[in-house]
């Protein structure tokens, strides 16, 4: 089937650094996402990218779903060897009325951007295969820096385990959350952390957590990819593997301050805590299982 698709240079800076990523790290498994994908009761996203030349599927593509004036990300992976994505969009309910494309794209590969569409609130969106274009680049010298990259290179065990030997944030297992026997995972959150407290909304499962140090606002992240606080009461306890809480700028690591200053829709963002929760997926990458 023929698609009508937008495209632009692959200079553009998240494709760049997902590029890096693929080199030093390979994309987990979509089959380690699986349980999530058939369980998970909010919006999803899937498709296909094929190299436009061959028509073949083009694996470890780097692929998101943003708003289409790209202020806003929705939900983002890879391809598998199959050139297939399925994405699991973590949006608050004022969210779903935005028009939204996917973007997908690698190194040596133009970015193609699909036409816009909505979400559905409780479904599945396929959106029609994406076709992209090779085009050669060269990379700028690129300084490796072990700080800089550890985020990238290491499991996300052994990255919170290095902020907790630094005595940076506070920390909840999964377990505590699935356990618990709170009206919302926010309140379950706020219960459990001191100097965090539940705000709650007007309409049922709503809310957000606030701190009670610094300027009290706290960024959501959920696998460290900004997600917003709707989007944690959307969540099963049972995905959940752990979440780490910085209640204000100060605590929150060097390596996680840019999802606070990027914030968009505001040339000066406060600077604030956060609070990333890490799905069963992403907190076991690395993690070998004995046979037997």
């Amino acid at each position: 089937m023929d698609t009508i698709v937008r495209t632009t240079s692959v200079t553009a800076r998240w494709l760049a650094v997902a590029g890096v990523v693929c080199v030093l790290a390979l994309p987990p498994a979509l089959t380690a996402q699986q349980q999530a994908w058939e369980t998970f009761d909010g919006p999803r996203v899937e498709g296909r990218v094929i190299e436009a030349v061959s028509g073949e599927p083009l694996s470890a593509a780097a692929v998101r779903v943003v708003s289409e004036d790209g202020q806003q990300v929705f939900g983002s992976g890879y391809t598998d060897d199959r050139g297939l994505y399925r994405l699991i969009i973590l949006a608050d309910a004022d969210d779903l009325g935005v028009p939204v494309v996917v973007e997908a794209g690698r190194l040596g590969y133009r970015v193609s951007i699909s036409e816009p569409f909505e979400l559905d609130p409780d479904g599945v969106v396929t959106v029609p295969d994406l076709e992209v274009q090779p085009e050669p680049v060269m990379l700028d010298t690129l300084e490796v820096r072990r700080r800089a990259h550890w985020s990238y290179i290491a499991p996300p065990r052994e990255r919170v385990l290095e902020r907790q030997l630094q005595g940076q944030g506070t920390f909840l297992a999964g377990a505590s959350i699935n356990a618990a026997r709170d009206r919302t995972i926010t309140e379950s959150i706020a219960n459990r952390i001191e100097g965090v407290e539940f705000r709650g909304g007007a309409r049922a499962g709503s809310g957000r957590l606030q701190s009670l140090l610094g300027r009290r606002c706290l960024v959501v992240l959920v696998n460290e990819w900004p997600a917003g606080h709707g989007a944690i009461n959307r969540l099963r306890r049972e995905h959940i593997g752990a979440v780490e809480v910085y209640r204000e700028w100060n605590e929150v690591p060097e390596e996680l301050r840019h999802h606070i200053l990027n914030q968009p829709g505001s040339s000066a963002p406060p600077l604030c805590g956060l609070v990333n929760i890490w799905l069963w997926d992403s907190w076991n990458r690395g993690i070998q299982v004995p046979d037997g």
